[in-house]
């Protein structure tokens, strides 16, 4: 999608969203609906660029769905928007879908949910797989339990690369 069919106020918008949840809930990467709405209707003026974007589509959901860029980046999840995968955001940022400074937001919160994750993965002497993405405890790994080539799961990090885990992707 090319940011010309993406309004400059869907633009703002969609920093905010992101900022809101990176500073909110960086170790995930997602929000509840009801608490960023809760959140724009007690911490924001009514007449603020944000609330003056929402309220053109009535609800909070409504205007997530309706947006052009920002389903580019955000899956709604049951009640929650969560981050897309790593993928589609950059193809957002590379078609200007968001701003540098969105873009720059995004990266801060990924590298958290990240740090988070891979700890948790390697603590618990888990990985994910290469090529089916699902994560696995390594010692049930095993033929027939990747459900792209019905293999074992091929690992994406080795935690003994470093003790840094953001430097562990094989």
């Amino acid at each position: 999608m090319e940011s010309g069919s993406v309004s400059s106020g869907e633009k703002k918008f969609l920093a905010f969203l992101i900022d809101y949840i990176v500073e909110t809930n960086p170790g995930d990467l997602y929000t509840n609906i009801s608490k960023l709405s809760q959140h724009m209707l007690d911490n924001m003026p009514a007449k603020c660029e944000e609330n003056l974007y929402r309220k053109q589509y009535g609800n909070l959901k409504d205007c997530c769905l309706q947006g052009k860029g920002i389903m580019q980046v955000l899956n709604l999840d049951g009640t929650c928007f969560r981050m897309k995968k790593h993928q589609e955001v950059v193809k957002a940022y590379e078609n200007g879908v968001l701003t540098e400074d969105a873009y720059s937001k995004y990266l801060q919160g990924r590298e958290s949910y990240l740090l988070k994750h891979l700890g948790l993965m390697k603590e618990n002497d888990m990985n994910q797989c290469i090529k089916c993405e699902q994560r696995y405890h390594n010692r049930a790994n095993q033929p027939g339990q990747c459900i792209t080539d019905n293999g074992a799961h091929a690992p994406q990090y080795d935690f003994t690369k470093d003790e840094n885990v953001l430097n562990c992707e094989i």
